[in-house]
């Protein structure tokens, strides 16, 4: 079992030598098209800081710390498909760790759930495979909702439900396959659950700069921003989930600029709860290694 996960270790070290004298070049290139992008985009809005709705911004942290709680119900999923168990305490951990090790420019996220299922004893192929399966099945629902949203009536949203729809029903297969069906259907209707939390969010980001949106509008939205921390080009998909969100709304009824502004809000309201969570848990932990020795 050791080799294992030394292997999996192996492909992770490999990944980030592979990228680290590029790491601060992609965190700036990053960070200035994101700062970019805000700035032109409340400008194209004429938007106010005594715009910003300070209660629906007091509403995104309890959403974003409920997309925590998903993604801990998710991990433990994950590995019940994977034919092992996740405690609550040790899922609650991964979730939050993952979702912060998603502004890292790799796949941070990934790595985290894969190294959670090698502690439990999962093989690192059978590891890999569950939760990358995991993720196009993630990137299959928000596609398939964002194409029913966009309406068939254009060729973008027709390609989006058609290729979501095709990618769920292969996962679910899959995981058919490998989990048996009352798993994978668990694992199917978990990701609708986290699509609905993803939406909210997004909902909700909207309000809290004075936008006001239906809620199914926000499906195409909470899709970009699902695709762009999947990309892993730059850290959480920093800029790129903001882009997809206004090419988008171009085809909607929802201006671009605010599209823009709304995926980022909700983005830096994760990142930030994220963030405090795993500082807390990192120093937890180090004081009880202390108190051990």
């Amino acid at each position: 079992m050791t080799s294992t996960k030394i292997d999996f270790i192996e492909v992770s070290n490999r990944i980030r030598e592979a990228i680290e004298k590029h790491r601060g070049a992609i965190m700036l290139f990053a960070l200035a098209a994101f700062v970019a992008g805000i700035g032109i985009s409340a400008q194209a809005l004429d938007f106010e800081p005594n715009q910003i709705d300070w209660s629906a911004i007091a509403l995104l942290i309890p959403a974003a710390f409920f997309s925590i709680l998903y993604g801990a119900a998710n991990m433990q999923l994950m590995a019940r498909c994977a034919g092992v168990r996740i405690s609550a305490v040790k899922s609650g951990k991964t979730a939050s760790v993952a979702q912060f090790a998603e502004f890292l420019p790799i796949p941070g996220g990934a790595l985290v759930r894969g190294e959670a299922l090698l502690n439990e004893g999962v093989k690192a192929g059978q590891a890999a495979a569950h939760v990358l399966v995991n993720a196009v099945l993630w990137l299959g629902v928000g596609a398939a909702a964002a194409g029913w949203a966009i309406g068939t009536q254009t060729a973008i949203g027709t390609i989006l439900l058609a290729s979501g729809l095709v990618a769920c029903l292969a996962c679910v297969l899959w995981l058919v396959k490998n989990a048996g069906l009352a798993l994978a259907m668990a694992a199917f209707g978990i990701r609708l659950i986290g699509l609905v939390i993803t939406a909210l969010r997004l909902f909700i980001a909207f309000k809290a700069i004075s936008m006001s949106v239906e809620f199914f509008e926000s499906f195409p939205f909470a899709f970009a921003n699902i695709l762009g921390s999947a990309s892993s080009l730059t850290p959480g998909g920093l800029g790129i989930s903001e882009t997809i969100a206004a090419a988008l709304a171009t085809i909607t009824d929802i201006n671009p600029a605010a599209a823009f502004i709304a995926v980022g809000l909700n983005r830096f309201i994760g990142l930030i709860l994220s963030g405090t969570l795993t500082l807390v848990l990192l120093y937890t932990s180090r004081q009880k290694v202390s108190e051990i020795g």
